[in-house]
């Protein structure tokens, strides 16, 4: 219980964590409003190369799937942030920023998915 407030303490981290759980909660919400209605019958363009020519196709629950993917990444770093806070705070800022810089790359490639479409 103490390393949890530990962490909420350290701003810095706090910080890191918190846009990082915003930026998927966000995800959550462009998918659920672009693709409200598809169903899972509904088939969207998840990749296409560089000639505009479709790759791979899929429906709205194959990005739920990367968001929970994401989430559980997100979830373990900051498990493993919290335990190595105490003795190792370097490596717990770069697990934080690791996260927020994960989480971004996976915002990317919805907001991709979701322009394409």
């Amino acid at each position: 219980m103490e390393s949890w407030k530990k962490i909420i303490k350290n701003y810095r981290l706090s910080l890191f964590f918190a846009i990082s759980f915003f930026t998927l909660g966000l995800m959550i919400i462009l998918v659920f409003f672009n693709f409200y209605g598809m169903g899972s019958e509904g088939r969207i363009v998840i990749y296409d190369d560089a000639l505009r020519e479709i790759s791979i196709l899929g429906t709205p629950a194959d990005l739920y799937k990367i968001i929970v993917f994401a989430g559980v990444i997100l979830i373990t770093n900051l498990i493993l942030g919290r335990e190595l806070m105490p003795k190792e705070p370097y490596l717990a800022y770069l697990l934080g920023v690791a996260a927020l810089l994960f989480t971004t790359l996976i915002f990317i490639v919805i907001v991709d998915t979701i322009l394409i479409n």
